[in-house]
């Protein structure tokens, strides 16, 4: 299986073993990548490099050759490097040698960055248990290899994410002084800047102030955040990186009256709910602007219209 950490990357000279591809069977269900098999120049590393990842490049066997170290590989002939070759020092096959092998898939060509993470996300399905994707291998080239498997290993980290989410009964709200909906994350300024006019408007008030994310602010159903987060590192990131900006803008004192949640509901759409508990913040600023809540509506106000509404409430 692959490992979750990363080599750290270097370069080392390795050279091929055998010009022809070879099969590698993972250990834990016995599916193979297809690759070239590489050894360091010194004989103490082994590696492996997957065919999707050589971009028509030609391995001469006996060949050194500049690798970059990935992931390791363990495998059922031993632990290997995944390799990739820097492909800047070398250049492609002559065009007519393009011509000739067709049949070697030298005619199709992608910019290199597709075929990594085509590569990254094949192992990750492997690792995942999808036979699908040996189909989509054989049968594709190009960049319908990569949108393919890219969709496949979406839909499989979708599944897995959504596994994992706690299930709540949803229950719609309409927008108002303590309610926000937002259809997804695209707007990340206009969602703090709604909470930085929920903190200075509702701070004396009691309960709490909701702003839901996933959720369609006219029909006010779940649209769901499944297609814009993939895994859980994902909402671990996102969490964090909110929780750091809203300490920024709004003051270290405020963060214990924020809390960033995600549910799935019963038919399995993705939502967050940032709650903010009205007695433990106080009014505040966003980036020099002042903001109010007004029923439904997040307004801009001037530092006095703002100043006048805080020491009125």
């Amino acid at each position: 299986m692959m490992n979750s950490e990363f080599v750290k990357g270097n370069f080392d000279n390795y050279v091929a073993l055998d010009g022809e591809a070879t099969e590698l069977y993972l250990k834990e269900d016995l599916r193979p990548i297809r690759g070239l098999l590489m050894e360091s120049a010194d004989g103490t590393k082994k590696g492996f490099i997957p065919t999707i990842s050589l971009k028509g490049r030609r391995i001469t066997a006996h060949t050194s050759y500049q690798c970059f170290e990935k992931d390791v590989l363990n495998t059922t002939d031993g632990t290997y490097y995944m390799l990739y070759l820097d492909l800047r020092l070398y250049p492609y096959p002559s065009q007519t040698s393009r011509q000739e092998n067709d049949s070697e898939n030298h005619t199709n060509y992608v910019p290199y960055n597709l075929l990594y993470a085509c590569a990254m996300n094949a192992l990750q399905l492997i690792s995942l248990q999808k036979p699908e994707l040996g189909d989509i291998l054989q049968t594709q080239h190009g960049e319908d290899r990569f949108r393919q498997a890219n969709e496949l290993v979406r839909s499989v980290l979708r599944e897995h994410l959504l596994n994992g989410m706690e299930e709540r009964e949803y229950v719609p709200a309409m927008e108002s002084d303590f309610v926000e909906n937002k259809s997804s994350f695209a707007s990340e300024e206009k969602i703090f800047q709604t909470m930085a006019a929920m903190c200075s408007s509702n701070f004396k008030k009691d309960g709490v102030s909701i702003i839901r994310i996933g959720v369609d602010d006219k029909s006010l159903q779940v649209t769901g955040l499944e297609n814009h987060l993939s895994k859980m590192g994902d909402i671990d990131y996102l969490t964090r990186s909110w929780l750091n900006k809203i300490k920024q803008c709004f003051g270290e004192d405020m963060i214990d009256a924020f809390h960033i949640n995600f549910y799935k509901t019963p038919d399995r759409h993705l939502y967050c709910e940032v709650t903010i508990d009205n007695a433990k913040v106080h009014p505040v600023d966003y980036k020099g602007r002042y903001f109010v809540r007004r029923a439904s509506i997040t307004d801009e106000v001037n530092k006095n219209a703002w100043y006048k509404l805080i020491t009125a409430v």
